[in-house]
């Protein structure tokens, strides 16, 4: 699998739980990106969070320092889009 075509995203049970660990790695300079909840993803609406897959190791040992509830991470393949900004 070619890291490079994926987006790595973090998964949670509401909103909240989502905005505290983005807190929690902006306090750690881990670059993030909130995004709505892909549906391939996940059938709940939501946010998720858009990490580098090289951060992962990092952001499980904070998810796991501070007890923070995810429901999972998950890659899925980058979807080009012509008007996407990022």
């Amino acid at each position: 699998m070619d890291s490079g075509n994926y987006d790595w995203y973090v998964l949670f049970p509401n909103h909240h739980v989502g905005l505290r660990l983005k807190k929690e790695l902006d306090g750690r300079d881990i670059k993030t990106r909130i995004s709505p909840t892909p549906r391939e993803a996940s059938k709940s609406c939501g946010i998720s969070l858009i990490v580098d897959e090289g951060d992962l190791p990092m952001i499980n040992q904070i998810i796991a320092e501070n007890d923070i509830e995810i429901l999972k991470i998950v890659s899925l393949a980058r979807k080009e889009w012509k008007y996407r900004s990022t």
